[in-house]
């Protein structure tokens, strides 16, 4: 029986689905016995986890308003929760310690190298290889967070690719493993929620519904699927939601343009999953206009709720859509432009309920989290 640890600092906001998926498959195997540490406010309810699960990281910090004060209390309590994780790993000795996301690249480093003295095994999975924003500045200290490592998981061959062209001397490190299905566990919607209410006056009016969410920053690309509309003439009887808090730095040149579109929302604000639970159940195509990703979970939700989608072809997306699921295009704004008005005019609703339901198909019959951690377990455990 081989005793693993995962961590998972994040373990909110997206990373719940994976995370429960991953560490569900470990548990359902005989040969591991696994834990997990992340977040606090870890939202997975306690009925659907078998494992043993310790809500551990940013207690205090998770729930305050975006502040230096609340940088200062997060880093804190990071430095002080990985010490006293250090010292729990120190004295169970686990086969393995698996972690995903560094918090703190600077400092994290260090962490890795204490764990690795008490472990048979460092496991680190590599989301993204660089940081989105700012990406120049974290190459050295990521190198350092993969220099600890004994196997680094990327989610794709053009993730594997962008690897090694960064860090060539760890190419013997790196191994491939799919990012699993998403299951996601849905609470019931509440109709009287007075979003909802609002949202739902203005979404009926239409016959279709195109869904973009997610943080919202450069790389993004969200500014592209708004050029895009108001490169279209005719909309044909569509609407388009736009969800997510914007970054400070993202431009607000197109404000003027949102507020004078009739078929347009867009909320500036963290959406609650009651809200984004409504917008998935109405949405006909959600649209990943990314100028740069690695993956997406906003593309593998999209698979979960049977939606097709229109993505650019960043990162390793395309790889995990074949062909009558969606569209994968060339990453520049004329084929956004270009398709977004192919799909207003030769798409019906139910031609593209036909096709969500081809992706929800494909992604659950090709990405299932039972095969994936039992590769896992046999080729980096």
């Amino acid at each position: 029986m081989k005793k693993v640890i995962v961590i998972n600092p994040r373990g909110i906001k997206g990373d719940e689905e994976y995370l429960n998926g991953m560490v569900s498959a470990l548990y359902k195997r005989n040969d591991i016995d696994v834990s997990l540490y992340t977040n606090f406010y870890y939202e997975i309810p306690d009925e659907d986890i078998p494992y043993k699960c310790h809500r551990y990281f940013f207690k205090n910090s998770e729930k305050m308003v975006p502040s230096t004060k609340r940088n200062a209390v997060r880093a804190a309590e990071y430095i002080n929760q990985y010490l006293k994780l250090i010292n729990i790993i120190k004295k169970e000795k686990p086969d393995v310690v698996h972690i995903h996301w560094s918090v703190i690249s600077k400092v994290d480093p260090i962490f890795f190298r204490k764990i690795k003295k008490y472990c048979g095994k460092l496991v680190y999975t590599a989301h993204n290889v660089l940081p989105h924003i700012n990406s120049e500045k974290y190459i050295k200290s990521y190198g350092k967070i993969y220099d600890c490592a004994d196997v680094i998981i990327v989610h794709g061959q053009s993730i594997y690719d962008e690897f090694t062209r960064l860090y060539p001397q760890y190419k013997k490190k790196v191994y491939i493993s799919r990012h699993g299905k998403k299951n996601t566990l849905k609470e019931k919607i509440d109709y009287t929620d007075a979003e909802i209410l609002k949202c739902e006056k203005f979404i009926n009016k239409y016959d279709r519904m195109i869904l973009s969410f997610g943080m919202i920053y450069f790389d993004k690309g969200m500014d592209r699927i708004i050029r895009a509309w108001k490169g279209t003439a005719d909309h044909k009887n569509c609407c388009m939601v736009i969800a997510g808090k914007t970054q400070p730095s993202y431009p607000d040149e197109l404000d003027e343009y949102i507020k004078s579109q009739a078929d347009i929302i867009f909320l500036n604000q963290y959406i609650s999953n009651n809200l984004l639970n409504y917008f998935l159940k109405n949405a006909d195509l959600i649209v990943l206009p990314y100028r740069h990703a690695s993956m997406s979970g906003v593309m593998l939700t999209a698979a979960a709720e049977a939606i097709p989608v229109l993505c650019t072809n960043v990162g390793s997306l395309a790889e995990y859509i074949d062909d009558g699921c969606g569209w994968v295009i060339p990453n520049d704004d004329k084929a956004i432009c270009e398709n977004l008005q192919k799909i207003l005019n030769g798409e019906t609703k139910d031609s593209l309920a036909q096709m969500g339901k081809k992706f929800q198909q494909y992604v659950n019959k090709r990405y299932d989290w039972n095969t994936i951690v039992d590769e896992i377990v046999k080729d980096c455990y």
